[in-house]
């Protein structure tokens, strides 16, 4: 998928609710998990409670995360 979007991993995201959807990592992808649905097996870069915390770690007018530094501040 990334290649018919011309997309590197590092220009990704992926944000999901399950382990399956954190397998992303694997491939250099940057995983957001929401919620408890934590497994051992596959790690995620960064954990939120809901979806509405998205608006934390997401700079929409740049469509890119928010460095970590401001994200700790928020």
């Amino acid at each position: 998928m990334l290649e018919e979007l011309k997309a590197k991993p590092s220009e990704c995201i992926m944000i999901g609710d399950c382990y399956n959807d954190i397998g992303a990592t694997q491939v250099g992808i940057f995983s957001v998990l929401i919620g408890n649905n934590y497994t051992k097996e596959f790690v995620p870069n960064l954990k939120i409670k809901n979806f509405q915390e998205l608006m934390n770690i997401i700079d929409f007018d740049k469509c890119m995360l928010k460095p970590l530094q401001l994200m700790e501040e928020n």
